[in-house]
C-alpha cells in the first residue's frame, strides 16, 4: 500500500494529500534554493537578504499553460490539455499531480501522480489530463502541480483551473468566474 493510500485511508482530507503530493514529487527533484543576496542597508548597519525580499522576479524555470478552449464536451476521453514549459537550459524531467474536488473541496477523484517524463530545453510538452468520468452539473475544480529537474537545480509551478458543469460541457471558468459562481467562497 502507498503512502497515499494510507492517507486516504486515515481520512486526511484531500487538500492535504494533494499538499504532500506536491511536496513529494518538488522534494524528490529538489536541492538547495540558490538565489542572489543583494546587500542593503538597514539603519547602520548593511544586511545580506535574497533579492525575491525586494520584489526582483526570478525567471520560473517550469512553467504549467491553462487550456485554450472555452468548454470541453462531457464524456468518454474528456481532458484538459495543458501545456509545460521547461526554461532551463538543459532537457527537464517533469512530474505533475493532479486532484479534482467539488466547489465545497470534496474530492471528487483519486488525486494522481504522472510518471516522469523529459522536456527538451527551453521546450514545451504537452499534458492531457483526464476528467472524472461521472462529472454531474455543478463546479468543480482541478488542481496541477508540476515539478522538474534539471541538473543541479528544480522548479516547481501549481495551477487550478475551474469548471463549471452545465447540460453535458465543462466550461473552463477564469478564477473569477469561479470565486463569482461556485460556492468555494462560501465561507467567507
Amino acid at each position: 500500500m502507498t503512502s497515499v493510500s494510507r492517507m486516504l485511508r486515515r481520512g486526511i482530507p484531500s487538500f492535504t494529500v494533494a499538499m504532500a503530493l506536491s511536496f513529494t514529487g518538488a522534494a524528490a527533484f529538489s536541492t538547495a534554493p540558490t538565489t542572489e543576496v543583494v546587500p542593503v542597508v538597514r539603519g547602520e548597519a548593511v544586511v545580506a537578504l535574497p533579492a525575491a525580499e525586494f520584489g526582483h522576479e526570478l525567471e520560473a524555470k517550469i512553467v504549467l499553460e491553462r487550456d485554450e478552449r472555452d468548454s470541453i464536451a462531457i464524456g468518454a476521453g474528456a481532458e484538459l490539455r495543458l501545456s509545460v514549459k521547461n526554461r532551463f537550459d538543459a532537457e527537464a524531467r517533469v512530474t505533475y499531480a493532479v486532484e479534482f474536488v467539488d466547489e465545497f473541496g470534496f474530492e471528487v477523484d483519486r488525486p494522481a501522480m504522472s510518471d516522469v517524463f523529459v522536456v527538451p530545453a527551453r521546450d514545451s510538452a504537452p499534458v492531457e489530463i483526464e476528467l472524472p468520468p461521472a462529472l454531474e452539473e455543478g463546479f468543480y475544480l482541478a488542481r496541477i502541480t508540476v515539478a522538474a529537474r534539471s541538473g543541479d537545480e528544480s522548479a516547481d509551478d501549481m495551477i487550478e483551473q475551474g469548471l463549471g458543469v452545465v447540460d453535458g460541457e465543462a466550461l473552463l471558468l477564469t478564477d473569477e468566474e469561479w470565486l463569482e459562481w461556485s460556492n468555494a467562497n462560501g465561507g467567507f
